[in-house]
């Protein structure tokens, strides 16, 4: 069981998310591989125009804009997707 620490960057680029995973380079929209029963650690700086959502397999999970929260997918192996409620083009992947 593992924790990743992924932090939403702070932009005004409506074509993806810029997301630095475990302290590494920000990336637009990079997709996230992750094990049943791994946590991700997120820490949203995106600011109010981005509020940040992830659903899949069933789950709706969060509208953050700042702060922090854990999320993982429990024993639902599947595909997730986390995407800004405000813009269709900010969308990627969590395996």
């Amino acid at each position: 069981m593992a924790t990743y620490n992924i932090t939403v960057l702070s932009s005004s680029n409506v074509n993806g998310w810029e997301l630095s995973v475990n302290g590494s380079a920000a990336a637009t929209n990079p997709d996230i591989d992750i094990n049943i029963n791994d946590s991700i650690a997120w820490t949203f700086e995106q600011g109010s125009s981005h509020p940040f959502r992830i659903t899949g397999e069933g789950t709706v999970w969060g509208n953050y804009t700042t702060g922090t929260a854990i999320w993982n997918p429990g024993t639902n192996p599947g595909t997730y997707y986390y995407r800004c409620t405000n813009h269709g083009t900010m969308v990627g992947e969590i395996t």
